[in-house]
């Protein structure tokens, strides 16, 4: 998988836009095009899924993102890139592993009423 830096802000978890989109193989100079359409034009609210903040830079302010923990998820695994892939089969093999748990469980408890009784 890849590793990116996760900060808090009003008891929340955010990451990076940005150092997401790098992750996921976009390029940095298509970043504000992907951003508007894979961010902006799905219906995230800012200042609950996103929020946006202005960096100094030697140039012109830049206006940059966080995104939620759960945004960023959803984010990933949409990406249309080889690691966007990577985590869909990731959270593929979670959810089946925790179906699997359940179900283990499950028949765990049953045959533990059937001693019961």
């Amino acid at each position: 998988m890849f590793e990116i830096a996760v900060t808090e802000k009003s008891g929340k978890q955010w990451v990076d836009a940005r150092e997401l989109a790098e992750q996921l193989g976009i390029s940095m100079s298509h970043f504000k095009r992907w951003f508007e359409t894979n961010v902006l034009e799905m219906g995230y609210i800012l200042n609950k899924d996103l929020f946006a903040t202005m960096v100094k830079t030697k140039g012109r302010p830049r206006q940059d993102y966080s995104l939620s923990i759960e945004t960023a998820k959803h984010v990933s695994m949409m990406a249309r890139t080889k690691k966007g892939r990577e985590i869909r089969e990731y959270f593929i093999a979670v959810h089946d592993a925790y179906i699997q748990g359940q179900i283990k469980q499950l028949e765990t408890e049953a045959t533990h009423r059937i001693n019961y009784l």
